[in-house]
């Protein structure tokens, strides 16, 4: 009887024992200090034409070393730095890119393909390509995003910034043309 007794106090004990080390462990898996590079903080405005850019992505990739950070503007135009969930960046010599995809509204792609409300009437049934290659029964689908800022802020990146120990402050006066 007194195994019978002593058998569920075990299974608890080692229940309390197991979620004890599967903590410590998730902790450890977390990126925690130890395996972080040096950071600097960073955080700064992104504009366009003079007015704040909401909702662009803000990527900084260094010269050398370990991956990039990235940020969000928010209605302000204000990005803060994130590195593996660290708030900053690798110390150093970085290229920086900022992109925006348009928003996603259907109307809004309809526009820019043509096949909208406003757009010319569509050719008759079996008369040609349409000009992008869609059968005039698409207009209401949604389109990839596209790239709502001039490449040479993305993908062909001419911004550069050197981030150092402590608070840094990056500001982006982008213009569209």
């Amino acid at each position: 009887m007194i195994i019978l007794h002593a058998l569920p106090k075990l299974s608890t004990l080692s229940a309390v024992v197991a979620v004890g080390i599967l903590s410590v462990t998730l902790v450890g898996c977390g990126g925690g200090g130890a395996d972080l590079p040096d950071l600097g903080a960073v955080s700064g405005k992104v504009t366009m034409d003079g007015q704040p850019l909401a909702g662009a992505t803000v990527i900084f990739t260094p010269s050398s070393g370990p991956g990039s950070s990235t940020g969000v503007t928010n209605e302000a135009g204000e990005y803060t730095l994130v590195f593996r969930q660290a708030v900053g960046a690798v110390i150093g010599n970085h290229k920086v890119s900022i992109s925006k995809l348009n928003s996603g509204d259907p109307s809004l792609h309809d526009q820019q393909a043509g096949t909208g409300p406003d757009a010319p009437a569509a050719p008759a049934a079996g008369g040609g390509s349409g000009g992008h290659g869609q059968s005039s029964g698409d207009a209401g689908v949604t389109r990839d995003p596209a790239e709502t800022i001039a490449a040479k802020y993305n993908d062909s990146t001419e911004l550069t910034a050197e981030v150092k120990s402590g608070e840094n402050k990056f500001d982006f006066p982008l213009t569209s043309s």
